[in-house]
């Protein structure tokens, strides 16, 4: 469960390695969290120290409804509650899960070569993709899937027959939550996505390789987003832990 989490967190997030890996349970930001009082979570939000920035950037996680089983929400809240994770890094060395009496794992995190040996076995063993097959892997495939599933995602929602501003509008969102600023850049890590989308479709095999609409996952003016946290949530606002215990 715990790398099955990391994949997805790292997928919806667009997060590079040791992104991924840093991740604490205080990195979550709980007055941004969307709390429904019949359906639970819609959305959490979480703090991240990306690669070329100073300061922290706020990023969502969404839930999912139509695909449950690319639901970060649900999985990770699920891995929470099992592990017992409470305090420090959220996805602690697989050796160290489970030994602590009181939760905390502010020791250390899963280590990056750890997590680029596994992610390799998984692809090689559980996949039969390989290097032998002229194809790389290494820990910026789940950036590089991330694009497959935003590019899937808005063309679900458009087809082929949109205008023009439109893809501009969404590869302008795509590459921002990718943190993204060159377009050569979000070239090289989109690849042959709308080709593969294509090829899909016309093999008749779309509903084995479904994904949701895409949502952007940004925030650039954090105020605003809290002033809609602070309206329609003042009763309902929960840590990650209240939620889990339903209380």
């Amino acid at each position: 469960l715990q790398k099955y989490v990391m994949i997805i967190l790292g997928i919806k997030l667009f997060l590079r390695a040791d992104e991924l890996n840093s991740l604490r349970v205080e990195s979550f930001d709980v007055s941004l969290f969307l709390v429904d009082r019949d359906r639970g979570p819609s959305a959490l939000c979480v703090k991240i120290q990306f690669k070329n920035d100073v300061t922290p950037y706020h990023m969502v996680i969404w839930a999912e409804s139509e695909y449950p089983k690319f639901c970060p929400v649900r999985h990770l809240l699920y891995y929470l509650w099992l592990s017992g994770v409470k305090k420090g890094y959220i996805f602690p060395p697989a050796k160290l899960l489970l030994h602590s009496v009181d939760g905390n794992y502010d020791a250390d995190h899963y280590a990056y070569d750890d997590w680029l040996d596994c992610l390799k076995g998984m692809l090689t063993k559980n996949l039969n993709r390989g290097d032998s097959n002229g194809e790389i892997y290494g820990t910026h495939v789940l950036r590089k899937t991330a694009y497959l599933f935003a590019i899937f995602g808005v063309l679900k929602m458009y087809g082929r027959i949109r205008p023009e501003e439109v893809d501009q509008i969404y590869m302008s969102s795509i590459m921002k939550s990718a943190r993204h600023s060159s377009i050569q850049n979000a070239i090289t890590y989109a690849k042959d996505a709308i080709t593969q989308y294509e090829w899909i479709s016309a093999a008749r095999t779309q509903h084995g390789n479904d994904v949701s609409c895409w949502k952007a996952i940004n925030i650039e003016s954090i105020g605003s987003y809290r002033a809609v946290c602070a309206q329609q949530q003042k009763r309902l606002q929960k840590d990650y832990l209240g939620l889990l215990n339903g209380t």
